[in-house]
């Protein structure tokens, strides 16, 4: 199973079966499918049924994930959180609640009556810090550098050219940001006549990447992976699933990969205080051309506003804070052009 574009699958066909498939579960989610969905799949996953208790029921109802990643994906108050292949937004609001009222969360969606559902929910509920927008993840309508967190739940199984998807996810997430997922992979590569067949590919198994082709895609794309699991609790339905979990190890991950911080630079003052925080990072900033990024590791509590207000005072910026211990703090700083 390729990570790149599929040669011989008819992509049109695909799309159309896809969207067909997630219009009746955004419109009629008490059907009977060929997978699991709901509050009842959420809760077995391992979300936490306090938080569910938080957002629309609607958007639980029509829940079709394959693993929980919320563990994985360390959201903070304040962070910047795009989900890809968004749905009725369940995942999308679980990370408010995580985020606050400084952060913000964005679906995204290619499926019209998925997005009108989680769009009337996110007004209907008050969710004022959630925004959905229709899209492809393989070209996000999104500048470089814009997320700090990135997650999706068994959606990047369903397009042909997983490896644009990587480089995208790469693109606009902040240095230092990370991508926590949910999908389906196989063990074994899926022979063409499962993975040329669209109707297998919208019952989450014709696209199903070969696990280690799938995390190439990850690293080709400038991606860490930090972490792989298995979600176990996860379970195919339908027997030509089952079939196909069976025969080629067709199965459900949870994965978390990091867009690290390349720092040319490295400063460190113990009890740097602001007296001469200002000269210490002027100085080491002078070694840099525009656009590389200094670190500088503070043991100073001070420095927490400090470094900040530097930054915003001579227009070079902060890419990331890292608060590593009480003690400790960790800054990356990108020199201005």
């Amino acid at each position: 199973m390729q990570t790149e574009a599929v040669p011989n699958l008819n992509i049109a066909d695909l799309e159309q079966k896809v969207k067909n498939m997630y219009r009746e579960v955004a419109l009629r989610p008490h059907e009977k499918y060929h997978f699991e969905m709901g509050r009842t799949l959420a809760e077995k996953l391992g979300y936490d049924p306090k938080q569910l208790d938080q957002i629309p029921r609607e958007a639980i109802e029509s829940f079709a994930g394959v693993g929980f990643f919320f563990d994985y994906a360390s959201i903070k108050e304040g962070d910047k959180v795009l989900d890809l292949g968004s749905g009725s937004g369940m995942d999308s609001f679980i990370a408010t609640l995580k985020v606050g009222k400084t952060g913000s969360v964005t679906g995204v969606d290619m499926t019209d009556e998925q997005l009108q559902k989680a769009e009337q929910l996110s007004m209907q509920y008050g969710f004022t810090n959630a925004s959905f927008q229709k899209g492809y993840i393989e070209r996000l309508p999104f500048d470089d550098n814009s997320f700090d967190v990135v997650i999706s739940n068994g959606v990047i199984n369903l397009c042909p050219d997983k490896a644009k998807i990587f480089n995208e996810v790469f693109r606009v997430l902040k240095p230092g940001g990370h991508m926590a997922i949910a999908d389906i992979v196989s063990e074994k590569n899926l022979p063409d006549n499962v993975v040329c067949d669209a109707t297998l590919w919208a019952s989450c198994i014709g696209g199903a990447a070969q696990e280690d082709e799938y995390a190439d895609a990850i690293k080709n794309a400038g991606l860490d992976i930090i972490g792989v699991i298995n979600n176990d609790r996860y379970a195919f339905i339908s027997l030509s699933a089952q079939s196909a979990s069976k025969k080629y190890g067709v199965k459900s991950v949870s994965l978390l990969a990091e867009k690290k911080i390349q720092a040319l630079v490295h400063l460190f003052v113990p009890g740097l205080a602001c007296a001469n925080l200002t000269p210490a990072i002027k100085h080491a900033m002078k070694d840099l051309q525009p656009g590389q990024v200094l670190e500088v590791i503070s043991d100073d509590f001070s420095s927490r506003e400090g470094v900040p207000a530097w930054c915003r005072l001579t227009g070079n910026k902060l890419l990331r804070e890292i608060d590593e211990t009480e003690d400790k703090t960790i800054f990356y700083i990108q020199k201005k052009n």
